[in-house]
């Protein structure tokens, strides 16, 4: 007997366990007889086993199932009638569709009504339209959500007006299920969103305005530039969110003077935009912004002007990174590595000043790789702060220029553990034979460095660390560092 005729004769076993195991594993069987065994184990005593036959038959897509899945929508189990309406949804036949209106409008199960609104909108048929805009009124929150996103999916523009009412529900999880159904209907919702931006309540006027954003229609931007004035500030904001989803350049002046609205959240929104719209117009107004009071707007500001990548907003980024906020010095160094070519002059600058930004300046200039940093990151290892010696090490074997080695082997002798790791960190990226001697002085220095000094002598591979590399290992007493050790001297 084949695998698929071994799970028929299950469904007939004494033990509805069995059953119930045989109907789930047939659902990997196209075979007719599988798909024929299955409809009769619909009237399985079992609800379970009913269940499961159920989901197998919804997976399967067999038309042949329509029916007598139709006849168990008023079986008495709700989780059968729960796995009916989601089986009717995978098979999409729109011989379902009166049944599991009439059902929809009839059971006592919120759970179950709730699965038949999600299937009504994956049949997408436009006789379901009537009962779910009935729905949206329904007492029940999940049904209200469901029906709502259900009418997204068939997008029928006679949908569009109760959505928008219903942007102003009582449960937020329900005005969201009403933005996101707008979303769907794309163009057809923006002339309808567009005039909800003017009516009386604050919750369908956000939501419009968020909605705009998610639909992108250029049709939206002017609608949208005039809640920027909305009395209410979610409203605002979301209109000013939208304005940057959409990307229309009309905007920009009208978001250039939001960036001094009363609210953050608002100044926030539009310091974003103002980013993602890339206008030569937004970079003074965003350079002004990295000073705001606010803790997010200068973050914003830093990440637009980095993401825009103009030379003219890198003395104003360098500026920030003296802000006292930890988040915004952070953006603003990530910003100066995105600008790049154009701030390693300035950097430089920065780094020979005796300013508490040289640290940053050593990082970003690190990250950019240009030799042209690589004289003043060397006068930057005699900085009387470790911090500085550090990240100037780092960022010269970041860049990687022998000519820093000299330099580099001098501070292996640094009273700061991370000054000398970050220094033999360097050589090893570097990487020429010159550094060995250095290397082998370090193999008497902290765990951390003897293991690092160590595994380059060995990739290095110069005979000359031989005689030197056994005595330190001998001496060893760590069993990592030892097990490194004699690693490398394999190598040699």
């Amino acid at each position: 007997m084949t695998t698929a005729e071994l799970l028929v004769k299950d469904l007939k076993d004494k033990d509805w366990r069995v059953r119930a195991d045989a109907a789930y594993d047939l659902r990997n069987f196209t075979e007719e007889a599988a798909v024929n065994a299955l409809i009769l184990t619909l009237s399985d005593e079992r609800p379970d086993v009913r269940w499961k036959a159920v989901e197998s038959l919804g997976l399967l897509k067999n038309e042949k199932a329509v029916h007598p899945l139709i006849a168990l929508l008023d079986d008495s189990n709700e989780i059968v009638r729960m796995a009916v309406a989601v089986a009717l949804g995978d098979i999409k036949s729109l011989e379902a569709i009166d049944p599991l209106i009439w059902k929809f409008r009839r059971d006592n199960n919120n759970k179950v009504r709730r699965h038949i609104a999600e299937t009504l909108g994956m049949i997408r048929d436009k006789k379901a339209v009537e009962p779910l805009l009935q729905a949206l009124n329904d007492e029940n929150v999940n049904v209200r959500c469901y029906a709502a996103e259900a009418l997204g999916r068939i997008q029928d523009i006679k949908a569009v007006e109760q959505l928008i009412k219903t942007l102003k529900d009582a449960d937020d999880g329900v005005r969201i299920c009403a933005a996101t159904a707008l979303v769907e209907m794309g163009g057809e919702a923006v002339t309808p969103l567009t005039l909800a931006l003017q009516n009386k309540n604050e919750d369908i006027r956000s939501w419009a305005a968020f909605a705009l954003g998610e639909i992108r229609d250029t049709r939206a931007v002017e609608p949208l530039m005039l809640a920027l004035n909305d009395d209410d500030v979610s409203v605002r904001k979301y209109a000013a969110e939208s304005l940057g989803l959409i990307m229309d350049i009309r905007a920009v002046d009208s978001l250039i003077q939001v960036l001094s609205d009363t609210s953050e959240e608002v100044r926030r929104k539009a310091a974003a935009s103002l980013g993602v719209l890339e206008d030569p117009r937004v970079i003074e107004p965003l350079k002004k912004a990295l000073k705001d009071k606010d803790d997010e707007v200068p973050w914003y500001a830093a990440e637009a002007l980095g993401n825009m990548r103009d030379g003219r907003a890198v003395d104003a980024l360098i500026g920030a990174l003296k802000d006292v906020r930890s988040r915004v010095r952070s953006k603003a160094l990530e910003a100066l590595i995105k600008i790049g070519e154009p701030a390693v002059e300035p950097l430089i600058t920065t780094l020979e000043k005796d300013e508490p930004t040289r640290v940053y300046a050593a990082e970003a200039l690190g990250n950019m790789r240009d030799g042209r940093a690589v004289d003043a990151l060397i006068g930057a290892l005699k900085d009387v702060r470790s911090r500085v010696r550090s990240k100037a090490a780092w960022a010269l074997g970041e860049i990687g220029d022998t000519r820093a080695i000299i330099p580099l082997t001098t501070i292996l002798s640094d009273s700061i553990d991370e000054v000398r790791i970050n220094a033999i960190d360097a050589l090893i990226k570097i990487g020429s034979e010159s550094v060995v001697a250095p290397l082998i002085d370090a193999l008497d220095d902290i765990p951390a460095i003897r293991e690092r000094a160590a595994k380059a002598l060995g990739n290095i591979g110069d005979s000359v660390a031989l005689d030197p590399l056994a005595d330190a290992w001998r001496r060893e007493e760590d069993e990592k560092i030892r097990e490194t050790m004699y690693e490398a001297l394999e190598k040699l």
